[in-house]
């Protein structure tokens, strides 16, 4: 057994070793007006699906917080890009800067977007959504990274990688 420390409600309890943060969010019975977007792990942001070896110190983040905030816009991104590529293969979409609550993303899709284009992708996206897909997080070595870039004309990503 593990022992967690839940600064939301400054109360410890005992879980199994390999716990989700999900599930130790849910064994709190935490009550959010929002959902969790993420957690602190030692002042570590971590995914709710990351499972849990050893005694920590949690607080779990909603969009209220900034980084709850940020955690919030980037799956966004991750489910537009999404959208995006399964409508329109090829179609290029960029992160490019952060403004206000939110962050602009150029989006080529070889052609002059429409209105029909955007309700197609905002449709596609509450179906991502409301299919629950989950976010998978990969790792892999970086030359592996750099080539799925480049296959995918990631040009800006690429050259990103290779100076890692």
């Amino acid at each position: 057994m593990i022992r967690i420390n839940c600064k939301n409600n400054n109360k410890t309890k005992e879980f199994a070793e390999g716990v989700t943060f999900l599930d130790i969010y849910n064994g709190f019975d935490l009550e959010f007006k929002y959902k969790p977007m993420c957690v602190l792990d030692c002042n570590k942001r971590r995914d709710l699906t990351r499972r849990v070896y050893q005694n920590t110190d949690v607080e779990f983040l909603t969009i209220t917080s900034s980084i709850g905030l940020r955690t919030y816009t980037l799956g966004l991104f991750f489910i537009f890009y999404k959208a995006v590529s399964d409508l329109f293969p090829g179609a290029h979409v960029e992160m490019a800067n952060s403004i206000s609550k939110g962050i602009y993303c150029p989006l080529n899709i070889g052609r002059e977007l429409v209105q029909e284009d955007i309700d197609k992708i905002k449709t596609r996206m509450e179906k991502i959504i409301s299919d629950d897909i989950p976010f998978v997080r990969h790792k892999e070595h970086t030359d592996e990274v750099i080539k799925v870039l480049e296959e995918a004309g990631r040009t800006d990503a690429t050259r990103l990688m290779k100076t890692l």
